[in-house]
């Protein structure tokens, strides 16, 4: 019996060492996952902050080359301007004595530094109407409002080239853009008015009909005028 007791005693304590040893081996492989799982998800962690560093420090070269890029132009379009200005008084002066031929010398030296300066276009094509090249002026002016829509000057000579080659209808459509632009402008209206005749005579309307048509774009002129003088009379109140 004593030797029955000791044999079992003995196979407890080793099947309990072995679930120890098992526990153990358990712990160590739950601590070894634990271990791999930590460092994977530091790896994903390290990996997304890296990208996020090098995605800034991309996106600060791109601002940085963009800054570079428009401080280069804005450097080149300033020397451009400043050589381009006195070969443009010159032909302003030339316009202004009526040496027409010679201005427009001076702007097209002008646009050989600067091709897209759309004043210079401008001035050329009002030189070029003067001596009685229309066809070019209307290519200037066009240019002109290419390189800038909102050229008001630019957009009345090609009104003025259109009517003299013609085009009456081409004229019409950039007076109306002109007359919306500057509505209380006499001289735009009177040459609106002039050209909408022209048209109307064209396709055959009578006296009446184109006096009444004069009678409405008249009233619509003066509605727009009271109405801008009561926008600035608001604005006037606002600031008192």
């Amino acid at each position: 019996d004593a030797a029955s007791a000791s044999a079992a005693r003995a196979a407890a304590d080793a099947k309990a060492a072995a679930s120890r040893a098992n526990a153990q081996a358990d712990a160590r492989e739950a601590a070894d996952l634990a271990a791999a799982v930590h460092a994977e998800r530091r790896a994903r962690v390290r990996e997304r902050v890296d990208a996020a560093v090098r995605e800034r420090e991309e996106a600060e070269r791109r601002r940085a080359h963009e800054r570079e890029r428009a401080a280069r132009e804005a450097e080149e379009r300033a020397e451009r301007e400043a050589a381009v200005e006195p070969i443009r008084v010159e032909g302003n002066a030339f316009f202004r004595r009526g040496e027409y031929a010679e201005a427009i010398d001076a702007y097209t030296r002008a646009l050989e530094l600067a091709p897209d300066d759309a004043g210079c276009l401008s001035n050329r094509a009002a030189a070029r109407l003067k001596v009685g090249d229309a066809e070019a002026a209307l290519e200037d002016a066009s240019a002109a409002l290419r390189s800038d829509p909102d050229h008001d000057k630019a957009r009345r000579r090609r009104a003025q080239a259109r009517v003299e080659l013609g085009d009456l209808r081409g004229a019409l459509g950039d007076l109306e853009a002109l007359h919306s632009s500057l509505p209380l402008n006499a001289k735009v209206a009177a040459d609106l008015a002039d050209v909408r005749r022209s048209v109307a005579h064209a396709d055959g309307e009578t006296l009446a009909e184109m006096d009444r048509h004069d009678e409405e774009r008249a009233a619509i002129a003066e509605s727009r005028e009271a109405a801008w003088d009561a926008k600035r009379e608001a604005g006037l109140r606002a600031h008192r």
